[in-house]
């Protein structure tokens, strides 16, 4: 407790990495970090320096360029970006993106806004979103924040599966929505791995479109 307030405050930070926010700059008194590998696992936004062996792996095993193990979360920002203008999604739902209610109070607490992006199809059907998750090359298919490898996760059918359809959707979880973990990959190849996976379920709901009666 504070000598002034009595009053405890605890912050967990799984997402944004101890690089990017500086909790004893925000008033806390304490701060405690994980060791440097499991520290890596823990936040998705996985910082070069964070993680530097589990990215020589990576570049060892040709799944990144040498020049990619910069932040992850420099990433976020530009699928965001990117997503943000594609006909086929709803939402984008990222704390970089001026749009978002808390975008203010992430400028002023972080340096840098992550690599976990969120987002809803406009067809908001648990059949379009498993067309995306399947389609996607680079992003893997894991209930997991992220690490040094791009991953995406549909809550509606894994991480929120066991939550009743009527109470998950009322909390926001939507069937459409799909949750992306940007890694060290290069990020127009990740851009154009999300954009052929978008166009395939364009080309999906066009074709239902057009077998519908008249």
């Amino acid at each position: 407790t504070t000598p002034d307030c009595r009053m405890a405050s605890c912050q967990q930070n799984p997402v944004a990495a101890q690089t990017r926010d500086w909790p004893l700059g925000l008033g806390r008194l304490l701060e405690l970090h994980l060791e440097p590998e499991r520290a890596a696992l823990a936040h998705p936004a996985v910082e070069a320096d964070l993680a530097v062996h589990m990215a020589d792996d990576a570049l060892a095993d040709g799944e990144a360029e040498p020049g990619a193990a910069i932040a992850a979360g420099d990433r976020g920002i530009h699928l965001a970006e990117f997503l943000e203008q594609q006909p086929d999604v709803d939402k984008v739902f990222y704390p970089g993106l001026p749009a978002h209610f808390n975008h203010e109070v992430a400028k002023k607490q972080s340096k840098g806004f992550g690599g976990v992006v969120s987002f809803s199809l406009k067809e908001d059907t648990i059949e379009a979103a498993k067309t995306f998750v399947t389609s996607t090359r680079y992003f893997k298919l894991a209930e997991s924040l992220g690490g040094v490898k791009s991953l995406l996760c549909h809550p509606a059918t894994m991480t929120h599966k066991s939550i009743p359809d009527e109470t998950r959707r009322a909390s926001g979880v939507s069937d459409g929505l799909i949750r992306l973990s940007a890694g060290i990959e290069d990020a127009n190849e990740l851009i154009e791995d999300l954009k052929q996976a978008l166009q395939k379920i364009h080309a999906k709901t066009v074709l239902n479109t057009k077998a519908e009666p008249a």
